[in-house]
């Protein structure tokens, strides 16, 4: 495979130079760069010896590379003009099922164990007075908005 490599190398070289005697010879290619006016397209070129060869340029890419790019630093992220956004109080019913003096298990989380509790008062929110007396300790509020399950126990 390296001889095959090197034989084409070899080989390009040869009719690379070959072409560019004989362009020389039939004077379509200057010896010097300052014995000839190059093409008005090549006048641009900041090339202080410029060297011109006929014919088209033919460019095959034999491959297609992959780019590794990543980001570097921060990137920031704004609006120019922020927009207002209202909004409105919410307001958790309490479930219209359940009523005072009923008793209902409570479950709060997936897997966990139903509470059991009489309802003594219906407040706003979803917030319900539980258990015990009203006027007494051992009367708790708990939000029924955060229940998973309500189940009426009798």
């Amino acid at each position: 495979m390296k001889v095959l490599k090197a034989a084409v190398l070899v080989g390009g070289g040869v009719v690379l130079t070959l072409g560019l005697q004989a362009a020389v010879r039939n004077g379509t290619v200057p010896l010097r760069a300052q014995e000839s006016q190059p093409p008005p397209a090549a006048q641009t070129a900041p090339s202080a010896n410029p060297i011109y060869v006929p014919g088209p340029a033919a460019v095959t890419v034999l491959n297609q590379p992959t780019v590794n790019a990543k980001q570097q630093g921060e990137w920031t992220v704004r609006l120019d003009q922020a927009p207002v956004l209202e909004v409105a109080p919410v307001q958790v019913a309490p479930p219209a099922f359940v009523r005072p003096g009923g008793k209902y298990a409570f479950t709060w989380a997936p897997g966990a164990k139903a509470e059991v509790h009489t309802v003594l008062a219906v407040g706003q929110g979803g917030w319900m007075l539980v258990s015990g007396q009203a006027d007494r300790p051992g009367s708790v509020w708990v939000n029924t908005a955060r229940a998973i399950r309500i189940e009426q126990v009798e």
